[in-house]
């Protein structure tokens, strides 16, 4: 114990630890720019030895695969992305399965998995898969539907889009979806991204394509759609985003998508 009146200070000669403690005061890297030019002092407890203090718990983020692993840094070096690790992926498979609905389109799945050394369950939205289009006319006008959407209660414009038929090529449903919904034929098609609409739930893939060299003919929507089909300059899109009126996300990737492509030279047999 200290008597009253005894001070705090750091350990000196013999009272330091094994290893050397710590460097001179003007080279220790803590203490380098610090306003009062000797830095903080390391904390002590009384009687003259140092408080031992853990290591700062910031991971490093090394990703192999689509798997990341986290590191911890030694102190003072910075937090670096590594490269890859030829560590292969490992994908969970379900241990169990059962169907809880079948409807016309979709199929609804439960499965427990072995996930994070926990087993748990995961509800699945089973989709045969869509297309998008980003329809272009001539004169650079983006070829929009406006059809009600239950889910949401609202009537939302979109760029035409449909789902897969049994066996049904991508590119042959988009083609078959722009004709029906809006009455266009495009000779130039090119695909500009394959994407999972919502992955945290449902296997839906949905590919997307550019149309362009359109041709106008009439349309032929299925009996429960109400479409109505409208041109938007393409100079206008951004504002259409920006304020809202455009709220489908396939729609905006898709706009967006195909900004860089709309004066490319497209192939009259494009797409895939």
């Amino acid at each position: 114990m200290m008597a009253d009146g005894d001070e705090e200070r750091e350990p000196t000669g013999g009272g330091r630890p094994s290893g050397g403690g710590y460097p001179s005061q003007a080279g220790h890297p803590s203490r380098e720019g610090h306003p009062s030019g000797d830095g903080p002092r390391s904390p002590i407890r009384k009687g003259g030895s140092r408080i031992r203090i853990p290591k700062p718990q910031i991971p490093l983020v090394e990703p192999y695969g689509t798997e990341v692993r986290v590191r911890r840094p030694e102190p003072g070096q910075p937090v670096r992305v590594v490269g890859p690790s030829p560590r292969p992926v490992l994908t969970p498979i379900p241990r169990a399965s059962r169907t809880v609905f079948r409807g016309k389109l979709l199929q609804v799945q439960v499965d427990r998995v072995r996930l994070g050394g926990r087993t748990v369950e995961r509800e699945v939205v089973h989709h045969p898969g869509a297309v998008a289009v980003v329809a272009v006319t001539p004169e650079r006008e983006a070829i929009l539907v406006r059809q009600y959407r239950h889910p949401v209660r609202a009537r939302l414009w979109e760029i035409p889009a449909g789902t897969l038929g049994p066996g049904e090529k991508p590119l042959a449903a988009a083609r078959r979806e722009l004709e029906e919904e809006t009455g266009y034929r495009a000779e130039r098609w090119l695909k500009l991204a394959e994407v999972y609409t919502t992955p945290g739930f449902c296997t839906e893939k949905m590919v997307m394509y550019l149309a362009r060299d359109l041709r106008e003919g009439e349309a032929s929507p299925e009996e429960d759609e109400d479409l109505q089909v409208c041109r938007v300059p393409w100079g206008e899109i951004p504002a259409w985003i920006r304020s809202g009126r455009l709220q489908d996300a396939k729609t905006i990737l898709g706009l967006l998508l195909a900004f860089p492509h709309l004066d490319a030279d497209i192939p009259a047999e494009g797409g895939a």
